[in-house]
Protein backbone atom coordinates (compact mmCIF):
# COMPACT_ATOMS: atom_id res chain seq x y z
CA UNK A 1 0.00 0.00 0.00
CA UNK A 2 2.81 2.16 0.85
CA UNK A 3 4.38 1.56 -2.65
CA UNK A 4 1.08 2.89 -4.17
CA UNK A 5 1.21 6.15 -2.47
CA UNK A 6 4.55 7.20 -2.74
CA UNK A 7 4.41 8.30 -6.23
CA UNK A 8 2.34 11.08 -4.99
CA UNK A 9 5.03 12.47 -2.96
CA UNK A 10 7.66 12.22 -5.61
CA UNK A 11 8.61 15.45 -7.34
CA UNK A 12 9.57 14.79 -11.47
CA UNK A 13 11.21 18.53 -11.83
CA UNK A 14 11.74 21.63 -9.85
CA UNK A 15 8.92 23.59 -9.36
CA UNK A 16 6.44 20.79 -9.17
CA UNK A 17 4.18 20.36 -6.20
CA UNK A 18 3.79 17.36 -3.99
CA UNK A 19 0.15 15.60 -4.43
CA UNK A 20 0.21 18.24 -7.76
CA UNK A 21 -1.68 14.82 -9.26
CA UNK A 22 -4.97 14.79 -6.89
CA UNK A 23 -5.46 18.83 -8.46
CA UNK A 24 -5.31 19.71 -11.88
CA UNK A 25 -3.97 23.33 -12.68
CA UNK A 26 -6.22 25.49 -14.99
CA UNK A 27 -4.00 25.76 -17.37
CA UNK A 28 -4.12 21.81 -17.72
CA UNK A 29 -7.77 21.32 -17.01
CA UNK A 30 -8.26 24.02 -19.92
CA UNK A 31 -6.34 21.30 -22.51
CA UNK A 32 -8.30 18.70 -21.91
CA UNK A 33 -11.53 17.28 -23.12
CA UNK A 34 -14.61 19.04 -21.95
CA UNK A 35 -16.36 15.77 -21.44
CA UNK A 36 -16.04 12.07 -21.13
CA UNK A 37 -18.18 12.35 -24.81
CA UNK A 38 -15.85 14.42 -26.34
CA UNK A 39 -12.84 12.01 -24.60
CA UNK A 40 -13.85 8.93 -26.03
CA UNK A 41 -14.37 10.75 -29.38
CA UNK A 42 -10.90 11.63 -29.20
CA UNK A 43 -9.77 8.21 -28.06
CA UNK A 44 -12.02 6.23 -30.82
CA UNK A 45 -10.67 9.09 -33.77
CA UNK A 46 -6.90 8.13 -32.58
CA UNK A 47 -7.46 4.53 -32.43
CA UNK A 48 -8.73 4.85 -36.39
CA UNK A 49 -5.20 6.21 -36.92
CA UNK A 50 -2.53 3.39 -38.01
CA UNK A 51 0.64 4.37 -36.13
CA UNK A 52 -1.54 4.06 -32.91
CA UNK A 53 -2.92 1.19 -33.84
CA UNK A 54 0.49 -0.57 -34.49
CA UNK A 55 1.59 0.77 -30.98
CA UNK A 56 -1.57 -0.82 -29.66
CA UNK A 57 -0.78 -4.45 -31.63
CA UNK A 58 2.99 -3.64 -29.96
CA UNK A 59 1.67 -3.60 -26.45
CA UNK A 60 -0.66 -6.70 -27.15
CA UNK A 61 2.34 -8.80 -28.77
CA UNK A 62 5.70 -7.83 -28.26
CA UNK A 63 5.77 -9.68 -24.62
CA UNK A 64 4.10 -12.34 -25.89
CA UNK A 65 7.26 -14.91 -26.13
CA UNK A 66 8.74 -14.10 -22.98
CA UNK A 67 5.40 -14.18 -21.21
CA UNK A 68 5.27 -17.35 -22.62
CA UNK A 69 8.62 -18.53 -21.16
CA UNK A 70 7.18 -17.20 -17.82
CA UNK A 71 4.31 -19.85 -18.01
CA UNK A 72 6.02 -22.85 -19.34
CA UNK A 73 9.21 -21.84 -17.34
CA UNK A 74 8.50 -23.64 -14.12
CA UNK A 75 7.13 -27.06 -15.68
CA UNK A 76 10.37 -27.11 -18.09
CA UNK A 77 12.28 -26.64 -15.26
CA UNK A 78 11.06 -29.83 -13.36
CA UNK A 79 10.12 -31.94 -16.74
CA UNK A 80 12.65 -31.30 -18.55
CA UNK A 81 16.08 -29.56 -16.24
CA UNK A 82 15.13 -31.72 -13.34
CA UNK A 83 14.63 -29.47 -10.66
CA UNK A 84 12.66 -29.95 -7.81
CA UNK A 85 9.93 -27.23 -6.70
CA UNK A 86 11.72 -25.88 -3.95
CA UNK A 87 15.21 -25.49 -6.56
CA UNK A 88 13.04 -23.03 -8.91
CA UNK A 89 11.52 -21.30 -6.11
CA UNK A 90 14.89 -20.31 -5.03
CA UNK A 91 16.10 -19.48 -8.58
CA UNK A 92 12.13 -17.31 -9.16
CA UNK A 93 13.19 -15.66 -5.65
CA UNK A 94 16.88 -14.95 -6.23
CA UNK A 95 18.86 -14.70 -9.41
CA UNK A 96 16.01 -14.43 -11.34
CA UNK A 97 14.67 -11.43 -9.58
CA UNK A 98 18.08 -10.14 -9.45
CA UNK A 99 18.52 -10.61 -13.58
CA UNK A 100 14.50 -8.76 -14.07
CA UNK A 101 15.73 -5.92 -11.84
CA UNK A 102 19.09 -4.99 -13.97
CA UNK A 103 17.01 -5.60 -16.98
CA UNK A 104 14.85 -2.78 -16.17
CA UNK A 105 17.64 -0.85 -14.85
CA UNK A 106 19.70 -1.21 -18.17
CA UNK A 107 15.87 -0.89 -20.21
CA UNK A 108 16.10 2.56 -18.96
CA UNK A 109 19.15 3.66 -19.43
CA UNK A 110 19.65 2.77 -22.94
CA UNK A 111 16.40 4.92 -23.83
CA UNK A 112 17.88 7.53 -22.49
CA UNK A 113 20.80 6.63 -24.75
CA UNK A 114 19.69 5.65 -27.85
CA UNK A 115 15.74 5.97 -27.67
CA UNK A 116 12.73 3.63 -26.95
CA UNK A 117 12.52 2.19 -30.49
CA UNK A 118 15.58 1.03 -31.35
CA UNK A 119 15.70 -0.30 -27.38
CA UNK A 120 12.67 -2.16 -28.48
CA UNK A 121 13.38 -3.36 -31.63
CA UNK A 122 17.25 -4.68 -30.08
CA UNK A 123 15.46 -6.73 -27.71
CA UNK A 124 12.63 -8.46 -29.83
CA UNK A 125 15.86 -9.40 -32.24
CA UNK A 126 17.15 -10.66 -28.58
CA UNK A 127 14.48 -12.35 -27.44
CA UNK A 128 14.25 -14.60 -30.64
CA UNK A 129 18.12 -15.14 -30.44
CA UNK A 130 17.49 -16.31 -26.82
CA UNK A 131 14.68 -18.79 -28.08
CA UNK A 132 16.98 -19.87 -30.48
CA UNK A 133 19.38 -20.73 -28.43
CA UNK A 134 17.37 -22.85 -26.15
CA UNK A 135 15.91 -24.83 -28.84
CA UNK A 136 19.95 -25.39 -30.25
CA UNK A 137 20.84 -26.62 -26.57
CA UNK A 138 18.48 -29.13 -26.21
CA UNK A 139 20.96 -31.60 -25.95
CA UNK A 140 22.35 -29.92 -22.47
CA UNK A 141 18.87 -29.47 -21.02
CA UNK A 142 19.71 -31.32 -18.02
CA UNK A 143 22.45 -29.13 -17.19
CA UNK A 144 22.23 -26.67 -14.73
CA UNK A 145 25.40 -24.71 -16.24
CA UNK A 146 23.55 -24.25 -19.60
CA UNK A 147 20.26 -23.71 -18.78
CA UNK A 148 20.17 -21.03 -15.96
CA UNK A 149 22.13 -18.76 -17.85
CA UNK A 150 19.56 -19.07 -20.94
CA UNK A 151 17.08 -18.55 -18.08
CA UNK A 152 18.38 -15.31 -16.52
CA UNK A 153 18.86 -13.58 -20.39
CA UNK A 154 15.57 -14.45 -21.15
CA UNK A 155 14.50 -12.84 -17.48
CA UNK A 156 16.48 -9.93 -18.32
CA UNK A 157 15.24 -9.34 -21.79
CA UNK A 158 11.65 -9.87 -20.52
CA UNK A 159 12.21 -6.60 -18.31
CA UNK A 160 14.35 -4.62 -20.44
CA UNK A 161 11.56 -5.15 -23.57
CA UNK A 162 8.70 -3.73 -20.94
CA UNK A 163 10.73 -1.05 -19.52
CA UNK A 164 11.52 0.41 -23.57
CA UNK A 165 8.06 -0.24 -24.00
CA UNK A 166 6.66 1.66 -21.70
CA UNK A 167 9.10 4.35 -22.94
CA UNK A 168 7.36 4.17 -25.96
CA UNK A 169 3.50 4.29 -24.75
CA UNK A 170 4.64 7.75 -23.07
CA UNK A 171 6.41 8.78 -25.85
CA UNK A 172 3.80 8.74 -28.82
CA UNK A 173 0.61 9.41 -26.73
CA UNK A 174 -1.21 12.63 -27.28
CA UNK A 175 -0.73 15.42 -24.96
CA UNK A 176 -4.52 15.95 -24.45
CA UNK A 177 -5.21 12.39 -23.86
CA UNK A 178 -2.18 11.30 -22.20
CA UNK A 179 -3.28 9.72 -19.54
CA UNK A 180 -6.30 7.85 -21.08
CA UNK A 181 -4.05 6.71 -23.79
CA UNK A 182 -1.31 6.00 -22.05
CA UNK A 183 -3.67 3.86 -19.73
CA UNK A 184 -4.87 1.89 -22.63
CA UNK A 185 -1.53 1.02 -23.83
CA UNK A 186 -0.66 0.08 -20.32
CA UNK A 187 -3.68 -2.12 -19.97
CA UNK A 188 -3.02 -4.34 -23.31
CA UNK A 189 0.38 -5.24 -22.54
CA UNK A 190 -1.06 -6.55 -19.07
CA UNK A 191 -3.29 -8.44 -20.95
CA UNK A 192 -0.17 -9.73 -23.27
CA UNK A 193 0.51 -11.20 -19.99
CA UNK A 194 -2.67 -13.10 -19.87
CA UNK A 195 -2.23 -14.00 -23.54
CA UNK A 196 0.87 -15.71 -23.51
CA UNK A 197 -0.24 -18.52 -20.84
CA UNK A 198 -3.42 -19.06 -23.19
CA UNK A 199 -1.66 -19.55 -26.20
CA UNK A 200 1.07 -22.11 -24.12
CA UNK A 201 -2.16 -24.21 -23.70
CA UNK A 202 -2.86 -25.51 -27.26
CA UNK A 203 0.71 -25.15 -28.86
CA UNK A 204 1.41 -27.81 -25.91
CA UNK A 205 -0.78 -29.93 -27.66
CA UNK A 206 0.46 -29.41 -30.99
CA UNK A 207 4.28 -29.51 -30.07
CA UNK A 208 6.95 -30.35 -27.47
CA UNK A 209 9.07 -27.93 -25.91
CA UNK A 210 11.23 -27.33 -28.71
CA UNK A 211 8.73 -26.37 -30.93
CA UNK A 212 6.84 -24.13 -28.55
CA UNK A 213 10.70 -22.06 -28.18
CA UNK A 214 10.79 -21.98 -31.60
CA UNK A 215 7.37 -20.75 -32.27
CA UNK A 216 8.14 -17.85 -29.69
CA UNK A 217 11.42 -17.25 -31.80
CA UNK A 218 9.57 -17.08 -34.84
CA UNK A 219 6.55 -14.94 -33.63
CA UNK A 220 9.35 -12.45 -31.91
CA UNK A 221 10.93 -11.93 -35.22
CA UNK A 222 7.77 -10.98 -36.65
CA UNK A 223 6.67 -8.83 -34.03
CA UNK A 224 10.09 -6.91 -34.71
CA UNK A 225 8.66 -5.82 -37.77
CA UNK A 226 5.77 -3.57 -36.23
CA UNK A 227 8.72 -1.31 -34.55
CA UNK A 228 9.54 0.20 -37.91
CA UNK A 229 6.03 1.25 -38.54
CA UNK A 230 5.63 3.37 -35.03
CA UNK A 231 5.23 6.66 -34.41
CA UNK A 232 9.03 8.62 -33.45
CA UNK A 233 7.17 11.44 -31.23
CA UNK A 234 3.67 12.56 -30.34
CA UNK A 235 1.46 13.92 -33.20
CA UNK A 236 -1.32 16.24 -32.77
CA UNK A 237 -4.61 15.01 -31.07
CA UNK A 238 -6.87 14.63 -34.53
CA UNK A 239 -10.36 16.46 -34.25
CA UNK A 240 -13.42 13.79 -32.96
CA UNK A 241 -15.57 13.28 -35.21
Amino acid sequence: MLTRLLPLLVREGRGERRLARLAATPAVAGGTPESLRHLLAVVRSLFREPATLVVALLALLAALPTRMMVTLGPVFAVQRVGWTDAEFTQFAGGPALLAGVVGALLGGWLVDRVGHRRVVAGTLAAIALFFMAIVASEPWWTKTAVVVPLLLFGIFFDMTLKIALVALFMQVTRVRVAATQFTIFVALSNLCNALGGAVVVPLDHWFDYRGIFAFAAVFALLTLVLVRYTPARSLPVPVAS
